[in-house]
């Protein structure tokens, strides 16, 4: 893992300044080849060979052999970029809850940053799934011209009421833990345990939970789904900090591509990239709507949709079904590499 560090201050579009950043970033590859940038989901690190192995694994997708991949961790995550857990340069204790709120597009500019300490001027592909797809979006509306192909995997346009309200919702489960405003690495875990549970039904679907955690028998407590839901909120909270997640869900409550257009519709039509829109069959989260919005603004657009159980989360579930579809597409759609 790498870092970037940026030594001037960077305003953010809530008004406030951080005084300086670092990213946590992978880079790897073939250093001469087209550049692959990669926009990781909520709770993503910067190493796409991790979590999404099947696209950037060694025998992923986008060969090393011929790619330069690059993966930036967002402002405000706990996974190395600056955020919650960092040391405030003005204050020299750690933000916590100070930390402001950083929108999407403030990431975008940071990314900037970043990609010309790289000597990046233009990304051949830029491919996001989730809070990702959102940033991917958002990138390719504010510098059209840096962008080739486009691949947004269930993601939208603008944040919906929807969304915002199940991220309102995890946070309240954050705040109802008495420890959460606490000054600690500690703060907030059971809230978080309990925020994460609540987020898995809008990951999965009620076809994903009755295919795998139906009991067959005629019990009458500890029931599979229940153990399932509280199972995933105590993974998040052995790798995740409660502030990081609020934070960061506030961050993607801010996605709106046309904050500086007349319409969302009129910033979608600035997207030059050859774009491919994901929906992921029974995705709650964003549903089908999210995507047609995207398929009839952006020029040069096309979509599939991956079949699929898992609903939202299927972008990680069946990655090697999604895999071969972007093969697909690569090889027969206009990919323009």
């Amino acid at each position: 893992m790498n870092t970037y560090t940026h030594t001037t201050p960077l305003q953010l579009e809530s008004g406030s300044i951080l005084p300086e950043f670092q990213l946590s970033y992978t880079c790897f590859g073939n250093p001469s080849g087209p550049v692959v940038w990669v926009c990781h989901a909520l709770t993503g690190n910067a190493d796409p060979r991790e979590w999404w192995p099947a696209l950037f694994g060694p025998d992923g997708l986008y060969c090393t052999d011929t790619y330069r991949v690059v993966c930036a961790n967002v402002l405000g995550s706990c996974y190395g970029s600056t955020g919650p857990l960092s040391n405030n340069p003005r204050t020299q204790q750690k933000y916590y809850l100070d930390f402001p709120l950083v929108s999407v597009q403030d990431n975008i500019q940071a990314f900037e940053f970043l990609a010309s300490h790289l000597g990046i001027t233009q990304i051949d592909t830029l491919v996001g799934a989730s809070f990702g797809g959102q940033h991917a979006l958002q990138w390719a509306v504010s510098n059209p011209e840096k962008i080739a192909n486009l691949i947004s995997i269930g993601a939208s346009a603008v944040a919906s009421p929807w969304q915002i309200a199940w991220n309102s919702a995890q946070r309240s489960a954050l705040q109802s833990d008495v420890s959460f405003p606490s000054r600690s690495v500690h703060a907030g875990r059971k809230g978080l345990a309990a925020a994460r549970s609540t987020a898995m039904l809008s990951y999965r679907s009620y076809q994903t939970f009755d295919q795998t955690q139906r009991d067959r028998d005629l019990r009458e407590s500890n029931f599979s789904a229940d153990s399932y839901v509280r199972y995933q909120g105590h993974k998040l909270v052995q790798r995740f900090h409660a502030h990081a997640y609020y934070g960061l869900t506030r961050t993607m409550d801010t996605h709106n591509v046309g904050r500086q257009f007349t319409s969302v519709e009129a910033a979608l039509s600035q997207i030059r990239a050859k774009t491919l829109c994901v929906y992921l069959q029974g995705d709650v989260l964003f549903p089908r709507q999210d995507q047609v919005l995207l398929e009839r603004n952006i020029p040069n657009a096309q979509s599939l949709t991956l079949s699929t159980s898992y609903g939202h989360d299927g972008f990680l579930v069946e990655q090697h079904k999604l895999a071969q579809e972007l093969k697909t597409w690569k090889e027969q759609f206009s990919y323009a590499a």
